[in-house]
């Protein structure tokens, strides 16, 4: 299949509430069809099969954008802990012992 932003447009308007299509999908989510189907194979979206086709019940396919957020964000907010919990570690560890100046040597007086 094209380009997402290519896809042509349904000859009838959906009624209000109505289960977004495999295009619509593809269109909100800015990616192909195999990516969208390899989701619905994980689980990570809900969709029903109808025919050959497949079509998202709206409050379900909000629900899961809504959970694979939240999962994305706490996935990044643990790398981003444990990058700084590492790095602080570093710091620690390449600190002098003492941090005060130390006065230069002078020549011994004659």
């Amino acid at each position: 299949m094209g380009s997402v932003h290519s896809l042509p447009t349904p000859a009838v308007e959906a009624p209000p509430g109505a289960p977004y299509t495999m295009a619509e999908a593809m269109v909100m989510l800015g990616c192909e069809e195999g990516a969208v189907v390899a989701r619905i194979d994980r689980g990570e979206l809900a969709a029903l099969k109808f025919g050959r086709g497949w079509v998202f019940p709206r409050g379900a396919f909000h629900a899961s954008l809504d959970k694979l957020a939240e999962a994305e964000a706490a996935r990044r907010r643990a790398e981003h802990d444990a990058r700084g919990k590492a790095s602080s570690a570093i710091k620690q560890a390449k600190k002098p012992a003492d941090r005060g100046r130390r006065p230069p040597l002078l020549p011994a007086l004659p």
